[in-house]
């Protein structure tokens, strides 16, 4: 391996230049004498290719735009589809609020932004209880609730 030129901070042989202010260093010294890493620098003809770096930093610049629009997009699209189910599904959500049980909340944010019908088996009875909360299992009045829930709820027959 033969060597171009000595550095000129610590006098090693170098194959790699960077010069820098006009002067020739070693991958390790150049990010020493400037406190960028050598990932930073681009080499056209053993100079420095300003145009190189500063075309990296702008892709990098563009995709960090990018992610930032998408993430945007993201959030506006969810904030519209909270407000949606949380207006179709206020009369349930006020009902899991009122009583001031975590996993109550836990549904009530849940269906801030799902569809009840897109609920496991296990929350949709929780619920179905809740809302028949006060009547007798299996009276006409229990199963009159039952088919209100399942109206409301779009959720097919129980």
């Amino acid at each position: 391996m033969a060597f171009v030129t000595t550095c000129e901070r610590c006098g090693a042989g170098i194959k790699n230049v960077f010069t820098y202010n006009g002067k020739n260093y070693g991958s390790e010294c150049i990010h020493i004498v400037t406190g960028k890493p050598v990932s930073y620098w681009e080499l056209k003809n053993g100079e420095i290719d300003i145009e190189a770096t500063s075309s990296r930093e702008q892709k990098k610049a563009d995709k960090v735009a990018e992610k930032k629009a998408n993430d945007d997009k993201l959030k506006n699209e969810f904030t519209l589809k909270c407000e949606k189910y949380t207006s179709e599904n206020s009369w349930l959500i006020e009902l899991l609020l009122a009583q001031e049980n975590d996993f109550y909340n836990s549904l009530a944010d849940t269906i801030k932004s799902r569809e009840i019908k897109s609920l496991s088996g296990g929350q949709l009875d929780a619920l179905l209880k809740l809302y028949c909360k006060g009547t007798r299992y299996d009276s006409k009045k229990y199963w009159k609730k039952v088919e209100e829930f399942c109206n409301k709820a779009g959720v097919d027959e129980w």
